[in-house]
């Protein structure tokens, strides 16, 4: 549930999140045009079970699509494992009873400079 109230707030004010992994770091943060929200996770907290961080990555992806998936599958799993890394797909792997795992993938938001 932490991670979905997380993508709740930042939709406020934004249609695309930013994650950030370094260090014991698990970051989440939206820009809109009036004002900003970051979420910050630490390793050990009630909403992050566990974290390993190979290398620090960001990537930046859709709101809209995230929200629809985390929605659908939370409805049967309390529990998500990402992986990610620097402007790359996310993947999103929800825990189901009876050892299974509902997986999805989604591509990054990629920014040209």
């Amino acid at each position: 549930d932490g991670f979905r109230h997380s993508l709740e707030d930042v939709a406020l004010v934004s249609d695309h999140v930013r994650m950030e992994t370094y260090g014991e770091k698990f970051m989440m943060s939206a820009k809109g045009d009036i004002m900003g929200a970051n979420i910050e996770l630490k390793k050990g907290s009630d909403a992050l079970l566990s974290l390993e961080v190979k290398e620090p990555s960001r990537a930046t992806y859709p709101l809209s699509y995230l929200s629809d998936i985390v929605k659908a599958a939370s409805a049967t799993s309390d529990i998500v494992a990402l992986e990610f890394s620097t402007d790359m797909p996310v993947r999103l792997d929800f825990k189901q009873p009876y050892d299974g795992s509902l997986v999805y993938y989604l591509a990054p938001r990629i920014e040209v400079e």
